[in-house]
């Protein structure tokens, strides 16, 4: 059953939210082998432990890059649709998978969805010829099936018109099935799944003074 919660995302209740879930939309590629970002080996041991990888000064800038192009964007594209939107964390049960989905945008009516990714080139080149590729897809068929809204507007910008690049995405079965298939069986090799403990590099330390040896 789909349920709306009331959490800010970003906060400690939405991280702790995040963590109570199967799989959540942004995790969906890394849970089926697609994302560069993270392999499903390194999503299986962060879900099973919780470390979760550290954000270094420069992923910080491209995180905080990334909100406030995205809110430059949004007016542009609730012009666009002439409807507002807002933000929306949503959860829903799905064949035996407790999924979550935040939603840059979702309509008054909730059967329209917005997703904003920072501007980048080969991106935007494939999103102007309504192409997604394979580490972006099982985002928005996440939050199509668990938001249960018709579409999803993906746009790829730097929070300006000149360079916005917007494609309508609708589920599509082959895909729909090969993520619910996918998500179910990261479950199932989650259940099974048993840390492996981090073990220490040992760096032997050069002695540059060693005595001389004879021999006869």
């Amino acid at each position: 059953m789909k349920q709306i919660i009331n959490v800010t995302q970003g906060s400690s209740d939405w991280l702790k939210l995040r963590a109570s879930v199967d799989v959540t939309a942004s995790e969906a590629a890394a849970a089926l082998g697609l994302s560069k970002y993270m392999t499903r080996s390194e999503l299986l041991h962060m879900k099973s432990t919780g470390e979760v990888p550290e954000v270094d000064a420069n992923k910080q800038r491209i995180f905080d890059k990334g909100h406030e192009v995205e809110a430059l964007a949004r007016p542009i594209i609730e012009s666009f649709l002439d409807e507002e939107l807002y933000p929306a964390t949503i959860t829903n049960e799905v064949e035996g998978l407790l999924l979550l989905a935040s939603m840059d945008g979702l309509t008054m009516m909730q059967d329209v969805g917005w997703e904003h990714k920072l501007f980048n080139a080969e991106l935007a080149a494939m999103v102007a010829a309504g192409e997604l590729p394979d580490t972006h897809w099982p985002q928005l068929e996440q939050q199509l099936l668990v938001a249960e809204c018709d579409s999803i507007y993906f746009t790829v910008s730097d929070g300006t018109e000149e360079n916005m690049v917007t494609t309508q995405y609708v589920s599509i079965p082959k895909r729909r099935t090969q993520l619910i298939e996918g998500l179910q069986q990261f479950k199932a090799d989650f259940a099974n799944y048993v840390p492996q403990a981090k073990t220490e590099k040992v760096s032997a330390e050069v002695i540059r003074d060693l005595p001389a040896i004879s021999y006869k």
